[in-house]
């Protein structure tokens, strides 16, 4: 019988789950999609990331499939596809691009990518138009996540469900693995203490779990944010200078910051059958 229910088999859906079957906890993982979406389907990993992989215990095998991102550029998934994604400000109210492909390329490539290299514009011209989709970035403002309510008695989120914040940093799916093993740890220490689940005790791991998540998936969301700024518009002076400065002088120092964080390990028990 399964001790704890996921709704969502998405990134931290599923390391959820990984990371409970780690310290002994049964798991049922609910999804409504039927079938795959491209969505979402690229994930940038950054160090801390793969110290959430490794406390998984799937760090070794996904390493061998992972190009290290050295430079701008392609890297291609396998011998025919590329995957690509362009951010840019929403369009207004009453325009909707996500139901026809056509458009959505025609965009990027005639008015927002317009004075891209052509190197990059062709890759976007022989896409294939059935893997085009377009969306809004979502985004919770961090005093939600500092001051709300993350959980409720045995019910809590984890990865978009707590903190959706823009990909400027690359920390959306990083984040996640961390909300994993870090949810995951604090019911395994429940575990150690009484050899195992003991339902009165669930509420005050996963309190534990959501008050160690606040603050770091808070300043993931602002720093995510205010890095999307000040790229927003290229055309104003000063905006143009506080880009230069950010990215010249303190991106590499906050990403640097954010990526060295360590979640922790998970205190493994007899494998379930």
């Amino acid at each position: 019988m399964e001790e704890v229910v996921i709704v969502g088999a998405g990134i931290a859906g599923l390391a959820t789950a990984v990371a409970l079957k780690k310290v002994g906890v049964r798991a049922l993982v609910f999804e409504r999609s039927e079938e795959l979406r491209t969505t979402g389907a690229g994930l940038g990993l950054f160090a801390n990331a793969w110290v959430a992989l490794d406390a998984l215990g799937v760090s070794d095998k996904l390493a061998a499939l992972y190009t290290p991102i050295e430079k701008a550029g392609f890297i291609a998934l396998n011998d025919k596809e590329v995957y690509w994604f362009f951010g840019a400000t929403c369009p207004p109210k009453g325009v909707e691009k996500g139901a026809d492909p056509e458009m959505i390329q025609r965009e990027v490539t005639e008015n927002l990518a317009k004075d891209f290299p052509p190197v990059y514009l062709d890759v976007v011209k022989h896409s294939d138009l059935s893997s085009l989709t377009w969306a809004p970035l979502m985004f919770r403002y961090p005093w939600d996540v500092l001051f709300g309510n993350l959980f409720r008695s045995s019910v809590t989120v984890a990865g978009d469900a707590m903190h959706p914040m823009t990909p400027d940093l690359g920390q959306g799916a990083c984040s996640a693995l961390e909300d994993a093993v870090a949810l995951g740890r604090h019911l395994g220490n429940s575990i150690a203490e009484h050899n195992k689940l003991v339902t009165g005790d669930i509420g005050f791991a996963i309190e534990r779990y959501a008050k160690e998540r606040r603050l770091r998936v808070a300043t993931l969301i602002t720093a995510s944010y205010l890095s999307g700024w000040v790229q927003q518009d290229g055309s104003n002076r000063f905006m143009r200078s506080l880009r230069d400065v950010f990215y010249g002088l303190l991106l590499g120092r906050v990403v640097k910051g954010f990526t060295e964080y360590d979640c922790g390990k998970l205190h493994g028990v007899s494998p379930l059958p």
